[in-house]
């Protein structure tokens, strides 16, 4: 049993965190508390067990804050010192293991391949139009990937699992609470009310003042439709919206995973099983994240779940997916994500802001209709974009433009990177900024984690198969979505999304400890 050198758990650090981020929103302490709030954090880290900063972490990626250091620097992302701290802890824990095994680590042939994504993007940097922006890009990366070694050791461990999924699951439900508020704010208030006061407040305190000043003249926080107002994308504490909605698919993956072990109608195996809840309340929970997708607006996410339909399919098709109660619970969340469509678009109807216009129930499939339009200005504009990429590629095939070089392409200036400007693509983006080999690389690591996944549902385990097909039904969608955007690099997301990974990653080697 690990010594805990901290009086009180990672619970009670969070609820604080949580406390002070909403008196200081409210107005009632001023964004200097901040500091203090980081300092305290950054040394429960510090002394706290590995386990629980690494939970707590996780449960706090919707609400690590930006550091007011000073009026002129204000936009220090705490997650940055938090993984950080946490990555410098597990190689001190683990330098003795690392040592030893180094020459056996440099033969994994998934090291060997991230080690290649790594020098293919540091010599597109060093040739790029601007290496500071991409040296910024890289830090950035690396920084979030860091927490992939610290979750892999942890989650080694099976009775880590149980605390994770609850640290996924407390963070997911804390951000859902802050997403149905801000959707009430939308039929109490205007729409320049409630988007000047989450930009000077909730973006401001969360990001600084720099981004805090971008989505005040430009963000994605609305649906327009040409003869109606406006609705609002429930984007949470997010940046925007597409962030949100994924990182939403992620928040229920615990939900997804309990189903699923019950649908085997096996006894409760007491050392394995965590109890969530009454299995009524469990699908109502992920009734409300799927709606949270839904109202995010993000209509290549509503397109994404195609990718877990086909996934699943190949699966029961191919015998992998033996047991039908597991294919059967698995269509009943895409069933309940297709029911809510219609629902959404009755919600929607009501209108907000307090407009007056007619009751239209058809809001959310006429969103959904304007996929195909390619004359409409958010299809258009992505076309032309992806075009561009296209081109940019052809000309730079082997080391791309360079991270964080995106703007370039379009002829815009590199601190557009900052506005979101991208491919709308991961895998475009991939090849524009860092060239092909980078992508059939990360094109590598993708089919050893499906490899890895299609062995761990087949294997005889109800832990296992439930636990990977739960995790698996995020992964795919959100792969599939990357299709359509690049939100997956959101720190918030790309962190949860890599714990996720290293969970697989770890259950397999504890399953059957090959190389992979």
């Amino acid at each position: 049993m690990q010594h805990r050198p901290f009086p009180f758990d990672w619970q009670v650090m969070y609820a604080l965190n949580i406390g002070v981020i909403l008196l200081v929103v409210a107005g009632f302490l001023p964004r200097e508390i901040l500091l203090v709030l980081g300092t305290a954090i950054l040394y429960f880290l510090g002394r706290a067990t590995i386990t629980d900063g690494f939970f707590f972490c996780i449960a706090s990626m919707p609400f690590f804050v930006a550091m007011p250091i000073t009026p002129d620097f204000d936009s220090l992302a705490l997650w940055r010192l938090a993984v950080l701290i946490l990555f410098v802890k597990w190689l001190w824990i683990n330098q003795k293991q690392i040592r030893q095994h180094a020459v056996k680590s440099s033969r994994n042939i998934a090291i060997t391949t991230a080690v290649a994504l790594i020098t293919t993007a540091l010599i597109g940097i060093s040739v790029s139009s601007d290496p500071i922006a991409g040296l910024k890009s890289f830090i950035y990366i690396l920084n979030g990937a860091l927490i992939f070694p610290v979750a892999y050791s942890i989650l080694s461990d099976r009775q880590h699992v149980r605390l994770f999924m609850y640290s996924v699951l407390i963070g997911g439900i804390m951000a859902l609470i802050i997403g149905y508020s801000q959707l009430i704010l939308a039929y109490l208030t205007t729409d320049g009310g409630l988007w000047s006061y989450w930009a000077h407040r909730w973006s401001y305190i969360f990001y600084g003042d720099d981004l805090s000043r971008i989505v005040l003249n430009a963000n994605t926080w609305f649906s327009y439709y040409p003869d109606q107002p406006p609705t609002l994308r429930m984007f949470s504490t997010f940046t925007d919206a597409h962030a949100f909605g994924l990182y939403a698919l992620f928040a229920m993956v615990p939900l997804v995973w309990h189903v699923i072990r019950r649908s085997d109608k096996a006894p409760v195996l007491s050392d394995d099983d965590d109890h969530i809840g009454n299995i009524g309340w469990t699908w109502t929970l992920i009734a409300f994240f799927l709606f949270s997708v839904i109202l995010s607006g993000t209509r290549g996410l509503w397109l994404g779940i195609a990718g877990p339909i086909l996934f699943f399919a190949f699966l029961f098709f191919f015998n992998f997916l033996k047991k039908n109660s597991h294919a059967i619970t698995l269509a009943k969340v895409g069933l309940v994500f297709i029911i809510l469509i219609p629902i959404s678009s009755l919600f929607l109807a009501i209108p907000q802001f307090q407009f007056r216009s007619e009751f239209d129930s058809f809001k959310t499939f006429k969103r959904f209709s304007t996929v195909t339009d390619i004359d409409e200005l958010s299809n258009k504009s992505r076309i032309a974009i992806w075009q561009a990429a296209i081109q940019s590629i052809g000309k730079h095939p082997m080391l791309g433009v360079g991270l964080g070089n995106f703007p370039v392409v379009l002829g815009q200036n590199i601190k557009d990177a900052k506005a979101g400007s991208s491919a709308h693509n991961l895998y475009l983006n991939i090849a524009t900024e860092m060239g092909l080999p980078a992508l059939i690389l990360v094109g590598f690591l993708l089919l050893m984690l499906a490899r890895i996944a299609i062995r761990m549902i087949h294997l005889n385990s109800r832990y296992t198969t439930s636990l990977t097909l739960a995790v698996a039904l995020s992964l795919v969608w959100a792969f599939t979505y990357s299709i359509f955007d690049i939100a997956l690099l959101d720190a918030r997301v790309f962190i949860v999304v890599l714990s996720m990974i290293a969970l697989l990653c770890a259950q397999r080697r504890r399953e059957s400890p090959v190389k992979t």
